[in-house]
């Protein structure tokens, strides 16, 4: 993008040595290969409010360093560090092609502006697909610590001294549901639908970060999101009642949900807010008994976490 243009004398072209993990997620849930794999990553880079680099990488492997190409402040000969020193943007958008806009696949690409990545949306993904990743990190760069490199295709070149490591995380949070009776119950509990509220759901996603006032702006979708239509049975408990292991999941297809601010400090009490997250579970003791309905009131929904509800039934109830 910057053979294109003159270079300013103001400006210098300079590498960096860059980085990429995907972590585990914030509850110390392990990712599946989808949740953590890179088919493409997007790299931008600004510098006082302008664009600084631009790459497009497709199946990146992680923890894998590669350079790219910046546009820095040329160096203040006899300058301080602090003159030298810069803070640099970054934003890193992984597997954009399984975003989608009303069944439209998202466009990204060397000419979007930094407040359009802040602002940058999507209404669902692409089934089976690896999930959207994000990084949004700020880097003081030093642009006086250099050396050449002798790198393929950049020889001459001279490659910041600072390398910068990016962790990417998920733009959705994952929901699970599990079932289990306790050991000895003559009952036969299933699980017959698990659906959320509507006043839960959201109408899109935000790919980075946002503050809780904008998450709280985002509309809700007129119906309920179904989540499991197909009765399951549930098992005994196999160990601990604490211990997801223990549990029949009853959800085997991985559910992805926006991030929701508010929500309920307790599973059974109702938050009181028109747009937390609720969990309306049909289920029977046995076969041909009656219907009941449990509603699960969830916490404030955080985006890469993991969370992990567990039924336990027991003979006269819930």
């Amino acid at each position: 993008i910057f053979e294109k243009m003159d270079m300013p004398k103001d400006l210098q072209n300079v590498m960096i040595l860059l980085n990429v993990s995907a972590d585990d997620m914030q509850t110390k849930a392990t990712p599946t290969d989808m949740e953590s794999k890179i088919n493409s990553l997007h790299i931008y880079a600004f510098c006082n409010g302008k664009p600084a680099g631009y790459m497009l990488r497709q199946v990146t492997e992680k923890n894998t360093p590669f350079l790219m190409d910046l546009l820095l402040p040329a160096i203040v000969q006899g300058g301080t560090d602090a003159e030298n020193t810069h803070d640099v943007q970054f934003y890193l958008v992984a597997n954009a092609e399984s975003m989608l806009n009303e069944n439209v696949p998202i466009s990204l690409d060397e000419n979007t502006t930094q407040a359009e990545l802040d602002a940058l949306t999507f209404t669902g993904i692409v089934q089976n697909s690896p999930l959207p990743l994000y990084c949004k990190h700020t880097e003081a760069i030093n642009v006086a610590n250099y050396t050449s490199t002798d790198a393929a295709g950049h020889e001459g070149h001279y490659c910041l001294d600072q390398k910068v490591t990016f962790s990417l995380k998920r733009s959705l949070a994952k929901i699970s549901v599990y079932g289990a009776k306790p050991a000895g119950l003559s009952t036969s509990p299933r699980i017959l639908s698990v659906e959320m509220l509507a006043k839960g759901t959201r109408q899109y996603s935000y790919v980075f970060e946002q503050t809780e006032s904008v998450i709280n702006a985002v509309p809700s979708r007129a119906n309920n999101l179904v989540l499991l239509s197909t009765p399951v049975s549930v098992g005994e408990l196999s160990d601990s009642a604490d211990k997801p292991s223990s549990y029949t999941e009853v959800m085997t297809d991985p559910t992805y949900i926006s991030e929701v601010a508010v929500g309920s400090d307790s599973r059974n009490v109702d938050s009181g807010h028109d747009n937390a997250v609720v969990l309306k579970i049909d289920y029977v003791l046995n076969d041909g008994g009656q219907t009941k309905t449990a509603n699960v009131y969830m916490p404030p929904i955080l985006r890469n976490h993991h969370y992990k509800v567990l039924c336990l039934f027991s003979g006269e109830d819930e």
